[in-house]
């Protein structure tokens, strides 16, 4: 899967989310403002985020939203920081489908500074929007934070058993050799 981050940040809120998702995804996230921001090649999943200032969209975020390449982005994800409302994620989101391209139905958004937890929970939202677990849409990133603890920790509880199953099985067999040592003394 290709996967590109994107970004416009002015406070830096927006750009410590962009270096989440890019620590979730292995990908590096470029600011619009870069020379590497022009999407040139397909992706199949575009991280495009931004905030408002004075209530709107940077201009030259807009202007960067409208420049994108439709034809190139099979599906893209939107995330941003504003201080009061999920505006930013709503105005980009326009843009996007004014442009014909698809929108993924999560999207991340912050108000003011992301503090440390919340950007554990966009890191792993960026990981499972890579891996596809269908079983989380829909669910807010808290959500799918809370969900995957749950998961690993029932994985590292059935690896617990496995493990123990598998000990079990040795010491029986271990024993089932002395006796048979014993058998033949």
């Amino acid at each position: 899967m290709k996967v590109a981050i994107r970004y416009q940040s002015r406070g830096g809120n927006v750009r410590a989310m962009a270096e989440a998702i890019a620590r979730g995804t292995g990908v590096d996230a470029v600011s619009i403002d870069s020379p590497k921001a022009k999407i040139k090649e397909p992706v199949d999943l575009l991280f495009i985020g931004g905030a408002l200032y004075k209530f709107q969209l940077d201009p030259a975020f807009k202007e960067y939203l409208k420049d994108l390449p439709e034809d190139l982005i099979s599906e893209a994800v939107v995330f941003g920081s504003s201080m009061l409302t999920r505006r930013p994620i709503l105005m980009i989101q326009d843009v996007l489908k004014e442009k014909g391209i698809k929108i993924n139905k999560q999207a991340v958004w912050s108000r003011n500074h992301p503090n440390d937890d919340l950007l554990g929970v966009i890191e792993y939202f960026a990981k499972n929007e890579l891996t596809r677990d269908r079983s989380l849409d829909g669910l807010p990133p808290y959500m799918v934070f809370k969900r995957s603890q749950e998961i690993k920790a029932q994985r590292e509880a059935e690896a617990a058993a496995k493990a123990a199953a598998e000990a079990e099985v040795e010491a029986q067999s271990a024993a089932d050799d002395r006796s048979e040592e014993d058998a033949e003394d």
